[in-house]
């Protein structure tokens, strides 16, 4: 981690340390000395930080969901001598793009927009993004089990848009039945 803050630090870049929550040894002193923030987990939430940041660099994390959500640009950089995984299928479904190397990490500082993953592939992971409704899903379930305590499924079909919902229930009824 320090060789690339190095390597950032000697191309002009600015840089913002956030260590996962459960890593303890930070030597901040050194961060401080080299001019480089440091981000808290315990104290900044994931979306607070990216709210702050141009790209994200991590290795394999579940924070790569958030940056993409939050339309942050974001690159997995592997720190280790281990292999990616790939746990989370992020690289697969093309949600981030990896840099396995220096020159290629410096490719994606250079040209940021190029990280950003479709809307197509954000849908797969959340399926309001990019519509009308993105960012009120409690407010789409708050409705939809409403209508549903009501039997008055029109509404949320009416309000959302979602015209099968209908359809989908009653399949979902005549399964219960025949099974």
């Amino acid at each position: 981690v320090k060789r690339l803050c190095q390597f950032l630090l000697n191309h002009k870049f600015k840089l913002v340390l956030r260590p996962h929550p459960r890593y303890g040894g930070i030597n901040k002193t050194w961060l401080e000395e080299n001019a480089i923030c440091y981000s808290d987990p315990k104290a900044e939430s994931s979306f607070d930080f990216i709210s702050h940041i141009d790209l994200m660099i991590s290795n394999e994390s579940s924070i790569h969901l958030d940056a993409a959500m939050m339309k942050c640009p974001s690159v997995v950089y592997n720190f280790s001598t281990h292999p990616i995984l790939d746990h989370y299928s992020y690289i697969k479904t093309g949600l981030v793009k990896v840099a396995n190397s220096e020159e290629q990490l410096l490719a994606s500082l250079m040209h940021p927009l190029d990280a950003l993953p479709s809307t197509e592939t954000l849908q797969f992971y959340n399926a309001s993004c990019g519509t009308p409704n993105e960012g009120m899903l409690g407010e789409v379930i708050s409705v939809f089990i409403n209508g549903l305590s009501k039997d008055s499924h029109s509404l949320f079909d009416d309000r959302f848009g979602f015209q099968k919902v209908n359809d989908y229930l009653h399949k979902c009824n005549t399964y219960e039945t025949i099974g």
